[in-house]
C-alpha cells in the first residue's frame, strides 16, 4: 500500500504542475524562436555571427552551415523518412522554443528585481509551485538543471568538447547541443521583457494577455520597422552578485532599481528586468504599490483617444486610457482608465482598468525591442572570445628537410605558430588551458572505409579529374600545450606557441589543413574592468596551406645545344657547378626577407648539391610565402667562391574543400603539377647553364619538359 500512496501523491503533484503551468504567462515559443532569427539574419548588437562561425570556428557556411541530420518524419508503412539539416541557426532558433520544454522548466523563467535574488523567482521559490530565479536557473552548475541541462555552465562545456574533440560525430553532437543552449539562454533573458515575469506573476487561466497580443501580432515585418535599444556591456564591468557570478545577470539585473527611483531605468546600465518591473503592468499587479510601488497612480494621466472600433472597422470609438507621462520610461497607454478615476481613486471597488491590445501594442513596442537587443547582448558576451593565428618568425608553422619512411603516419612533429587576443572588449587571457586543433583529410578510393590513413594515396601525385581521389571524413589531432593551465595570450603582441607533435604528427600525405586554438580559462579585466569569467572558451581558425614540396635541383649538368639537350661534359666550353652551400628562408606574404649563412636568417642548410642532383624540403605554411635562397659554388679557375640569392613570392598547395560563398557552393581544389626531367613538381628553383647555339637556325632553345636526362637525389 506505501508504493500505491506515494505513486498516487505523484500523480497528484504531476496533475497539479499541469494546472499551475499549463498558462503561465511568457512569450510563446513562436515569438522566442523568431527572436532568435531576427538576432541572427539582423546582426543586431554589431555582432555578426555568420562571421564569427566562418572566421573563428571554421564552419565555412557560417550560421548555415550542416552539424547533424535529424529525423522529422518517419512512415513505418512506406519506410519513409524526411530528415531535416542542423545548422548553427537552426539550433539557436530552436533553443529559442525548446527551453519551454517540458513546461516544468518554465517555473524559473521568473525574476523580480526587487527582491534579493534567493526569492527572486516564481512565489520566492516556495511550495510545489515555486521556482528559481532565472539568473540563478541559468547559472546552475554542470549537469544541476532538471529535465534538460542547458545552463551557461554546461553550455560552455558543450562548446569546448565541440572544439577539441577528436571524433567528427562528437564534434557536431556537441556544437548542436552548444547553439541550442545558447537559444535557450537568450530565451530567458527575452522572458525579463514579459511583466509577468518580473513581477512574480504567473496569472493562470487567462484567456487573453500580452504574450497572446504578440503572438496573433508579431511577425518579421513587425520587427523590422521597430526602433531598437542598443544593449550598452557596461552593466557586465558591475559588482557581481556572490549568488551569480557569471557576468551575464547583470543583463537582467543591475541592482540599481530598488523600487524607490524608476527614473533610474531610462539610464545606462540597466537590466531588462528592472526597466519593465518599473514601468509596465501585469494583469494582476495593476496599481498594487504595495508590492510594485512604480508605476503607480501619479505615474499617469487620463486621455480619451478615439480608436478603430473593433465591432465594426469602419467606425470609430473613444476611450479613456493612462498614458504613463512619469517616473520613468513615458509616452505610452499604461492600462485602459479605470471607471470613475479622479473621482473616488481611494474606493478599489470602483476601479477597474485592463490591459487590452491597444495598451499591449504600446508595450510591445518597447519590450520586445529590448528583448531583442538584451539578448543578443548574451549571444555576443557568449562568443566574445577571439583569436588570431599567423606565421612565426621562421615563415613556416612547420618544416622538414626530408621525406619519412611512411607518409601516411610521419610528416611534421613539430609546430609554430602566433596567436593574438583579438576579442573586441579588451578583455584579458590571463591564465588557461591552450590546445591545438589539426583538422586534416587523405585522398582515398573508399571514403567510407573506417582507416582511411591505411589506404591513403599520395599527395604529392599527378592526377587529373578523371583518376582524382575522393577525400576521407575528416581527421583530428587534439595537442594540448604541455600540461600546465595558466597559459596568457597577450592583446598586445602575438604569443609565440610551440606543440610537441611527436607522438602524432601531421601526416605528410594529408589534405584540407586547417588549425584552431582553443583557449580556456580566465577572461576579463581590461581598461573597461570587465570582471573575470573563470571557464570562458576562446577560438582562433585558420585555414592553413596543405603539406608542400619545394626542389632545388642542380641543372648544370645539362644543356641545350644547337636545339638539344645533351651532358654539359660533352659540349667544349660548358662547365658544370658543384654548389657548395645552400640556405633556405621563408617568410610571410608581401615581406620578403634574404637567406645568409647566419642561423637567425634560414630554416634550413645543405652542402654540395653535385651536377644533376636535387634536394626536396617540405613546408606547412599560408597559401603564399616568400622563399629566400642564399647559394654559393666556385667558378673554374676562381679561388673565391660565388655568392647568390634569389627571393621569389610562391603559391603553396591548395588541396581540398573550399566554400564559394559568392555562388553558395562548395569547390574541390587539387594541384596540377609539373613535370622537369623525371620528377613532378609544385614549386622548384633550378640552376643552369645557358643555352649554347652555333647556328642560325636556334634561337628558340630547347624545350625544359623533354630533357630526357634523369636526376638523381642528394646524397
Amino acid at each position: 500500500m506505501k508504493r500505491q500512496y506515494w505513486l498516487f501523491l505523484a500523480c497528484v503533484n504531476l496533475i497539479a504542475l499541469c494546472f499551475t503551468y499549463a498558462d503561465v504567462e511568457c512569450y510563446e515559443k513562436p515569438t522566442h524562436k523568431e527572436i532568435n532569427r531576427f538576432i541572427i539574419d539582423e546582426e543586431v548588437g554589431n555582432f555578426n555571427l555568420n562571421n564569427y562561425l566562418k572566421m573563428n570556428v571554421g564552419l565555412s557556411r557560417g550560421v548555415r552551415h550542416v552539424l547533424a541530420d535529424r529525423p522529422i518524419l518517419f512512415n513505418g508503412w512506406f519506410g519513409i523518412v524526411l530528415m531535416a539539416q542542423l545548422t548553427p541557426g537552426q539550433c539557436i532558433f530552436d533553443g529559442g522554443g525548446d527551453e519551454d520544454s517540458p513546461f516544468i522548466r518554465c517555473k524559473n523563467h521568473f525574476h523580480d528585481p526587487l527582491k534579493e535574488w534567493s526569492i527572486a523567482g516564481l512565489h520566492e521559490g516556495e511550495g510545489l509551485s515555486g521556482g528559481e530565479s532565472s539568473i540563478l536557473w541559468a547559472q546552475r552548475e554542470k549537469g544541476a538543471q532538471y529535465l534538460g541541462e542547458y545552463s551557461w555552465n554546461d553550455v560552455r562545456g558543450y562548446f569546448h568538447k565541440g572544439l577539441t574533440s577528436n571524433d567528427e560525430d562528437v564534434r557536431s553532437e556537441y556544437l548542436v547541443k552548444t547553439f541550442h543552449g545558447v537559444g535557450r539562454l537568450m530565451h530567458l533573458i527575452q522572458d525579463s521583457s514579459v511583466p509577468e515575469h518580473v513581477r512574480d506573476d504567473e496569472h493562470m487561466f487567462s484567456d487573453y494577455n500580452y504574450e497572446g497580443h504578440v503572438l496573433k501580432k508579431f511577425n518579421r515585418d513587425w520587427l523590422l520597422g521597430q526602433t531598437y535599444y542598443t544593449f550598452n556591456d557596461i552593466a557586465f564591468g558591475l559588482p557581481q552578485n556572490n549568488l551569480a557570478l557569471i557576468p551575464t545577470a547583470r543583463i537582467v539585473d543591475t541592482d540599481r532599481y530598488d523600487g524607490t527611483d524608476p527614473d533610474v531605468t531610462m539610464t545606462q546600465p540597466i537590466g531588462i528586468a528592472e526597466y519593465t518591473n518599473a514601468n509596465f503592468f501585469s494583469t494582476d499587479t495593476i496599481c498594487t504599490t504595495d508590492d510594485y510601488p512604480f508605476p503607480n497612480w501619479n505615474s499617469v494621466n487620463p486621455t480619451m483617444l478615439i480608436l478603430q472600433d473593433p465591432r465594426n472597422q469602419t467606425d470609430s470609438v473613444q476611450r479613456e486610457y493612462l498614458i504613463k507621462n512619469y517616473h520613468g520610461d513615458t509616452g505610452y497607454r499604461l492600462c485602459t482608465a479605470p471607471v470613475l478615476y479622479g473621482q473616488v481613486p481611494e474606493s478599489a471597488e470602483y476601479l477597474v482598468p485592463i490591459l487590452d491590445d491597444y495598451v499591449y501594442g504600446d508595450y510591445a513596442e518597447r519590450l520586445i525591442p529590448r528583448a531583442v537587443s538584451y539578448s543578443a547582448g548574451l549571444m555576443k558576451y557568449f562568443f566574445r572570445g577571439t583569436l588570431e593565428i599567423s606565421l612565426p618568425p621562421d615563415g613556416v608553422y612547420a618544416f622538414r628537410s626530408e621525406a619519412p619512411a611512411d607518409p601516411r603516419i610521419q610528416g611534421f612533429d613539430k609546430v609554430s605558430l602566433y596567436v593574438k587576443n583579438t576579442t573586441s572588449t579588451g578583455e584579458q587571457m590571463t591564465g588557461g588551458t591552450i590546445e591545438l586543433v589539426v583538422k586534416y583529410s587523405f585522398l582515398t578510393d573508399d571514403p567510407d572505409e573506417s582507416d582511411p590513413g591505411a589506404s591513403a594515396r599520395d599527395s604529392f601525385a599527378l592526377y587529373d579529374q578523371s583518376s582524382l581521389p575522393q577525400l576521407s571524413d575528416p581527421l583530428y589531432i587534439i595537442q594540448k600545450m604541455d600540461d600546465g593551465s595558466e597559459h596568457q595570450i597577450s592583446s598586445m603582441e602575438p604569443t609565440l606557441l610551440e606543440f610537441d607533435l611527436s607522438g602524432n604528427p601531421i601526416p605528410l600525405w594529408a589534405v584540407d589543413v586547417s588549425f584552431s586554438i582553443v583557449y580556456r580559462g580566465r577572461l576579463g579585466g581590461g581598461e573597461e574592468g570587465f570582471p573575470v569569467e573563470e571557464d570562458a572558451v576562446c577560438v582562433g581558425y585558420h585555414d592553413v596551406a596543405e603539406p608542400t614540396s619545394f626542389y632545388l635541383v642542380n641543372d648544370t649538368d645539362t644543356v641545350c645545344y644547337n636545339e638539344e639537350w645533351r651532358m654539359a661534359s660533352d659540349v667544349d666550353d660548358v662547365t658544370s657547378k658543384n654548389i657548395t652551400e645552400v640556405c633556405i628562408r621563408f617568410s610571410p606574404e608581401g615581406q620578403p626577407q634574404d637567406a645568409s649563412p647566419s642561423e637567425e636568417d634560414h630554416i634550413h642548410c645543405f652542402n654540395n648539391l653535385g651536377p644533376g642532383m636535387y634536394e626536396r624540403v617540405y613546408l606547412l605554411g599560408d597559401y603564399v610565402y616568400n622563399q629566400s635562397l642564399y647559394y654559393r659554388y666556385y667558378l673554374p679557375g676562381e679561388v673565391d667562391p660565388y655568392v647568390g640569392t634569389a627571393t621569389y613570392e610562391r603559391q603553396a598547395i591548395k588541396n581540398g574543400l573550399f566554400y564559394d560563398e559568392e555562388n553558395d557552393a562548395v569547390l574541390r581544389y587539387y594541384p596540377v603539377l609539373t613535370r622537369f626531367r623525371n620528377i613532378e613538381f609544385w614549386n622548384l628553383y633550378y640552376f643552369y647553364n645557358n643555352d649554347v647555339c652555333t647556328l642560325a637556325s636556334c634561337p628558340e632553345g630547347c624545350d625544359y619538359s623533354e630533357n630526357p636526362f634523369e636526376l638523381v637525389p642528394m646524397q
